[in-house]
């Protein structure tokens, strides 16, 4: 099985923050022996932390390991096929691969703008869960989440995705929508105010409860060059519900209800037989 897993989650962690979570994972299920680890260099723009207006951007590595013995890496995420089947070959073939997953994300710092000053650092988060990627032919979805087992956000998050794949010339087109799911603890982390908080800040106490508290559409274009070599680049548009535009961090100056994360580099790709 083979996954379009494009997101580039492992630079958006190297970059520091959660905006990892603002992924498209569109499966594209391939029974097979075949492994493969991909190397490679990317340019990424996106928010300087979740919720946050100004943007960054920096160049970074991207590595990735896809099916070794079963595993599937990319930094601070790993998952196991305990399942892994395919119906047969052609487009209406359907299949799913699931299994347990783990998933670190990085939290926030308070001196990354002055309005979150008395916030507190928010540590980083060890989501321990599980995954499935189906394709129902020409479709495909994934469903991913976990509980924080580290003292981060203490909350359960949830990404479920449906997307297609569309041939460009030699490469693919990729398109998805994600629904962003947290917990009361996993929202209030990053979107809400303690009462600790407002009386070392200058927001207000604000409460946010467990729902949908995202919207994502993504669109991953893949384009191979010569000797295994491949053009990458995405573009992830983030929309949080209106349930969240009265969140201090969302509505603060330094702030956005919306955000934007884009995506360009190359990568080779080194094949392997389990």
């Amino acid at each position: 099985m083979n996954t379009i897993r494009l997101t580039l989650a492992a630079s958006l962690l190297c970059f520091g923050h959660s905006v990892a979570a603002q992924t498209v994972s569109v499966p594209r299920v391939e029974n097979s022996k075949d492994g493969s680890v991909s190397l490679g260099l990317v340019a990424l723009s996106a928010p300087n932390y979740v919720g946050a207006d100004a943007q960054q951007t920096r160049v970074l590595p991207y590595f990735e390991v896809y099916n070794y013995k079963g595993f599937d890496f990319i930094p601070f995420t790993a998952s196991y096929s305990l399942i892994d089947y395919l119906s047969g070959d052609g487009l209406w073939a359907w299949g799913i691969k699931a299994g347990p997953q783990i998933n670190y994300e990085f939290g926030r710092q308070e001196d990354e703008a002055a309005e979150l000053s008395g916030l507190g650092d928010l540590d980083g988060s060890l989501y321990a869960g599980a995954y499935s990627r189906i394709r129902l032919g020409p479709v495909g979805v994934r469903i991913e989440g976990g509980k924080d087992v580290f003292d981060g956000t203490d909350g359960s998050k949830l990404d479920v995705t449906i997307g297609t794949r569309l041939p460009v010339g030699e490469g693919s087109l990729t398109a998805g929508y994600t629904a962003n799911w947290g917990s009361d603890d996993y929202n209030q982390s990053y979107f809400g105010i303690t009462p600790q908080q407002a009386g070392a800040a200058a927001f207000s106490t604000s409460s946010v409860s467990s729902g949908v508290y995202a919207n994502t559409a993504t669109l991953v274009l893949q384009y191979p060059l010569k000797k295994d070599w491949e053009v990458i680049a995405l573009t992830s548009y983030r929309k949080y519900v209106d349930d969240l535009e009265r969140s201090p961090i969302l509505s603060a100056e330094t702030g956005s209800t919306e955000g934007l994360t884009a995506v360009i580099g190359f990568s080779k790709r080194f094949g392997f037989t389990n």
